[in-house]
C-alpha cells in the first residue's frame, strides 16, 4: 500500500486493485512473498493462468493452470547442459555450488538467490527425492538429497563479501566423462573441462527469461500448456522447508 501507487505515478501506468487487474488481464505473474502467496490465488476472482516466481508459496488449491517461473529451464544452454547430463548415462556425481553476494533484501540463503538453480539440479537428478539432510550455518548450506534411485546430489551454497566472487554452476560426472554448467554469472558450459558452449547474448535471453514469457503468452493464449507446471515449484519449496527442519 502507497509504494504501489508511487511506482505506478512514476512509470505512468495504472494502480488497480487486484480484481480489476484479473478482470482486465490473460494472464498474471505472481512476484509477491511466498507467505503472501496463498492470500493472492484464494483473492483470484477467476482462474486465470497464473506464473509464480520462485520461491513460490502454497498454491496447491488453485484452479486455473499454474506455471513455475523457473527461467533457467527455459534457458538453451541449460537445455543443452541437462541433455549432456542424460547422455553421460550413469552419473555417480551431481551437485549444485553457488556462491553468491548477500544484498540486505536476500536473506534466506536456500531460496534467494539461489531459486532458480534448484530446478535445474533436480531435472539433472532425473528422479524423485526421498530425503533431505541439510547443515545450515549462518554464511553457508550444505544439503545433501537421496534420490528415488539411491544416488545422492550434493548442494553447497555459500553468502560471498563481493559481486566479483559471485558464482552458480552445476556439475555432473560418469564413468563416461564430466559436464560442468556455469549459470551465473556467464553462463557456460565445458565437456570433459573443455569449452563446448559459450554465449554473447542478451541475459535475458542467455538465461531463459524472454522465452519463459513466450511460453506463458501461449499457455494464457490457449496454445500451450503450463511447463513447467506449478508442481515443481511446490517440489522446490518442499525442498527447503525439510532442508530447515
Amino acid at each position: 500500500p502507497g509504494s504501489a501507487g508511487l511506482l505506478a505515478d512514476a512509470m505512468g501506468v495504472a494502480d488497480m486493485s487486484l480484481q480489476e487487474l484479473a478482470s482486465r488481464a490473460d494472464g498474471l505473474v505472481l512476484a509477491v512473498p511466498a507467505l503472501a502467496m496463498a492470500d493472492i490465488v484464494t483473492a483470484l476472482p477467476a482462474p486465470l493462468p497464473v506464473l509464480v516466481e520462485m520461491p513460490m508459496g502454497d498454491v496447491g488449491s488453485y484452479p486455473g493452470p499454474v506455471m513455475t517461473g523457473a527461467n533457467l529451464l527455459h534457458s538453451a544452454l541449460a537445455k543443452k547442459a541437462l541433455r549432456a547430463i542424460a547422455d553421460l548415462g550413469d552419473v555417480h556425481h551431481l551437485a549444485l555450488r553457488g556462491r553468491a553476494l548477500r544484498r540486505p533484501d536476500a536473506d534466506d540463503l536456500l531460496n534467494q538467490p539461489f531459486a532458480g538453480a534448484w530446478p535445474v539440479i533436480l531435472a539433472a537428478a532425473g528422479a524423485a527425492v526421498t530425503a533431505v539432510r541439510a547443515d545450515i550455518e549462518p554464511t553457508a548450506a550444505n544439503i545433501e538429497l537421496e534420490l528415488a534411485d539411491g544416488r545422492r546430489v550434493s548442494a553447497s551454497l555459500h553468502w560471498v563479501d563481493t559481486e566479483h566472487a559471485a558464482r552458480t554452476e552445476i556439475e555432473a560426472a560418469a564413468s563416461t566423462g564430466v559436464v560442468s554448467c556455469e549459470l551465473w554469472p556467464t553462463p557456460g558450459l565445458e565437456l570433459d573441462g573443455t569449452a563446448v558452449a559459450t554465449t554473447d547474448e542478451h541475459p535475458l535471453v542467455t538465461l531463459g527469461f524472454i522465452e519463459q514469457m513466450r511460453r506463458f503468452a501461449s499457455l494464457c493464449s490457449g496454445r500451450g500448456d503450463a511447463w513447467p507446471p506449478g508442481s515443481v515449484g511446490l517440489g522446490v519449496h518442499h525442498l527447503t522447508a525439510a532442508a530447515r527442519t
